[in-house]
């Protein structure tokens, strides 16, 4: 786990993500909603993959995961 010392210096930007960048056939393990822009797959659960949303309120911290582009 990543610790900053500043957590005030960190600043995270809105970024627009396109209709078409939809994940088919992949929802997200905590939401259960449709994933769009960027996917996060955990490298060590067999199935789990977050939206951008869930993975920024740090839903799945005990493993890595891979951010997969949409």
């Amino acid at each position: 786990m990543i610790r900053f010392s500043k957590p005030s210096a960190i600043v995270l930007r809105r970024s627009v993500i396109l209709a078409d960048d939809l994940h088919h056939g992949v929802t997200c393990a905590s939401c259960r909603g449709s994933i769009r822009g960027y996917r996060y797959k955990c490298l060590k659960c067999r199935d789990y993959d977050l939206c951008m949303g869930c993975e920024s309120t740090f839903q799945h911290i005990q493993h890595r995961m891979l951010r997969m582009p949409p």
